[in-house]
């Protein structure tokens, strides 16, 4: 079993997805929260709630995905620190995942046609979004990475010449087919900025 968590951003989530011989897992249960940055009240008892009503423990758990971000930065340690935590708990391994590839993922649907640039983004606040740039092929498998996670105005997102579709939503269905491929690794934060706090320190 392949257990995703989300927690990047306003909305937390979770997951559950079999492997089997497909090119994507089965889906098998996914849970969603939107009552704002509460993840550290939410995340551990949903996933928990999951398992329970689907009949399994953590021992079931094989691998664990998890957007490690870019995104809110609280959001963020909180779903590495309980990716970890579970990690340690199940003796399951870690894939990290870029929140904006999930959320690419997220954004991919079966109306989706080939060829389609999609722009994954996540507000990163005063006037900044979080993007990257990804090509739709004929099957979701096939999502091709255009750009790296990057920090970029909207003006000059809006300025380029190309057309896209825009994605905005990411959900732990969407971290465990970006997660599809990838190796295993440790669950660390991914923030390609620094924080507030840290800007108005460096500005004194």
């Amino acid at each position: 079993m392949i257990l995703g968590l989300e927690s990047s951003g306003q909305t937390a989530s979770c997951a559950l997805a079999e492997q089997t011989d497909a090119l994507v897992p089965k889906s098998v249960a996914e849970v969603t929260l939107n009552v704002g940055l509460k993840h550290s009240e939410t995340l551990l008892p949903m996933v928990e709630s999951v398992l329970r009503l689907c009949g399994l423990s953590s021992s079931d758990i094989g691998a664990i995905a998890v957007s490690v971000g870019p995104g809110s930065f609280t959001g963020v340690r909180i779903g590495c620190a309980t990716a970890k935590g579970l990690a340690w708990s199940a003796g399951a391994k870690v894939i990290p995942v870029s929140s904006l590839e999930a959320v690419a993922y997220s954004s991919y649907s079966s109306n989706t046609r080939p060829g389609v640039t999609l722009s994954a983004e996540i507000d990163a606040r005063n006037g900044f979004i979080y993007n990257a740039l990804f090509r739709s092929g004929r099957h979701v498998t096939e999502l091709r990475r255009l750009t790296p996670d990057r920090v970029i105005s909207r003006v000059e997102l809006a300025q380029t010449a190309e057309s896209f579709a825009t994605g905005s939503d990411v959900t732990a269905w969407g971290v465990i087919l970006a997660a599809i491929g990838k190796p295993f690794g440790d669950a660390e934060p991914v923030y390609l900025r620094q924080s507030q706090a840290e800007r108005l320190q460096n500005a004194k």
